[in-house]
């Protein structure tokens, strides 16, 4: 008897310790030092020094940042490359992004975000957004963030309107902005919007993002719908979006200079009461455009968040990422122990959005509070890494936030789209820019009464069937 319970228990420390070798070798190693290219951390004035120690103290992990001037950041990634300097982690714009993976410079991370629990978190369209040739090179910093439409309340007050829920309701709001004295100045020197060129070289200021109301369910990029890729500038709808745009461009409703603005100088014209609607990126800058316009007319200015009108959505764009380099010795660490754990919900997330304990921020009776910056005391410290009000997993936020910042989000994400990457194929290649000038040029032309909507689309047919457009998309729903 006694001998067979020896056995037995030999037996199960045997199971036991297969097992625990078992478990061991699915252990992700930890990596002993990883090198970050970063570009839109917080800079050493502010602190990068001591997150770099908190980051080491709660992993163990040495982390070295690289990060150069904002303008000269990808012109240095490149150089970095070039050299064969290159880091374990960089941080890419979506269409730099693209370049890079399509160079073959990052790993494909789905196989560790299918492993990872966090990433079971994250909502699937977040990294869906950032696909390339088939696969994901890029780990999604945040969710995409987009404009959302902000007018002047106290406009609408001094005229007893609403805030629009139509184009109608909409439209007559131009109007009343453009002619109906809302600032009560007695003079004629307002418009009801403003926003930056729509025929400029950004492909962003072209399309989506800054004149949502008047697109409405227009889109005139390249577009993924039901699981195709289409030419949104073809489709039926973008007819009576144009004859919208035309409309209250040639009634002077909207800013007459939208075709040299850019985004600063809207800025400053709704800071100074030139226009009463904006559509810009919601969150931190639904308080600082309030906050600007308040200087300038005290506190009873104030602004509004609206949803998208009927018919209409706002857009998500593709977010920026955090690719992991092929150079990389352990490309699954760094996944479990950088990126996995600055969204983990709790510690990680809390360093990588909020910075340090006792240098970016103080817990006291319970509040939490941000600390004045360590280059200037004049001004509270804001973020770290990421922002609070864009983190893609499930976070119970300790830090209070401002009302204004949440309605403006809540706003957006009522009726959003997330834009995805377009392919970008050989043919498409050859002749985007063509594209793109085509567009601007007949768009422009239509809003200066020179031509037809009509015409307009007429020339675009038969001009991009030319450059390929059919092509082009055969490659693009292959790719």
């Amino acid at each position: 008897m006694a001998k067979k319970l020896v056995k037995l228990l030999a037996l199960i420390l045997a199971v036991i310790i297969l097992a625990s070798v078992s478990l061991a070798a699915k252990e992700v190693p930890k990596p002993k030092k990883i090198v970050a290219f970063l570009d839109t951390i917080s800079i050493k004035e502010s602190g990068q020094d001591e997150f770099i120690k908190e980051y080491k103290k709660f992993t163990g992990i040495e982390l070295e940042i690289i990060q150069p001037v904002h303008n000269q950041y990808y012109e240095k990634l490149r150089l970095a490359f070039a050299a064969g300097e290159i880091p374990d982690v960089v941080e890419v714009s979506e269409a730099n992004y693209v370049n890079y993976a399509n160079e073959g410079a990052f790993v494909d991370l789905e196989p560790y975000i299918k492993k990872s629990e966090i990433c079971k978190k994250i909502d699937p369209k977040n990294f869906e957004s950032v696909r390339v040739g088939g696969k994901i090179y890029g780990y999604p910093k945040e969710i995409g963030d987009g404009p959302v439409t902000y007018i002047r309340s106290d406009w609408l007050n001094n005229l007893g309107m609403k805030p629009p829920t139509t184009w109608d309701e909409y439209y007559k709001l131009l109007r009343a902005f453009t002619f109906n004295d809302p600032d009560k100045n007695g003079k004629n020197d307002t418009y009801g919007m403003t926003a930056p060129g729509p025929t400029g070289d950004n492909v962003i200021s072209f399309a989506n993002n800054y004149y949502r109301d008047i697109y409405q369910d227009a889109n005139p990029e390249f577009e993924k719908v039901n699981g195709k890729w289409i030419d949104g500038f073809s489709q039926p709808q973008m007819k009576p979006a144009l004859e919208r745009f035309r409309k209250v461009y040639q009634e002077k409703l909207i800013d007459p200079e939208i075709f040299t603005n850019k985004t600063s100088t809207c800025r400053e014209k709704f800071h100074s009461g030139k226009a009463g609607i904006f559509t810009y990126w919601y969150g931190l800058w639904m308080t600082k455009l309030e906050r600007d316009i308040q200087k300038n007319f005290g506190p009873t200015a104030k602004i509004i968040s609206i949803p998208a009108i009927k018919g209409s959505y706002y857009q998500a764009r593709v977010p920026g990422v955090l690719g992991i380099t092929v150079n990389c010795k352990n490309p699954e660490g760094v996944f479990k122990y950088f990126l996995d754990y600055s969204h983990d919900g709790g510690q990680g997330q809390m360093l990588f959005v909020h910075g340090v304990e006792g240098v970016h921020w103080v817990k006291k009776d319970g509040v939490y509070t941000k600390l004045p910056l360590l280059f200037n005391p004049a001004a509270l410290y804001t973020k770290n890494y990421y922002n609070a009000e864009m983190v893609m997993t499930p976070w119970n936020d300790p830090f209070k936030m401002d009302e204004r910042i949440i309605n403006s989000k809540n706003d957006f994400v009522k009726s959003y789209r997330q834009a995805s990457l377009a392919p970008m194929p050989p043919s498409r290649m050859k002749v985007d820019q063509e594209l793109f000038n085509l567009k601007n040029e007949i768009l422009g032309k239509i809003l200066l009464a020179e031509i037809t909507v009509d015409e307009g689309l007429a020339r675009y047919k038969k001009e991009s069937e030319a450059l390929g457009i059919k092509k082009i998309l055969a490659d693009m729903n292959r790719m």
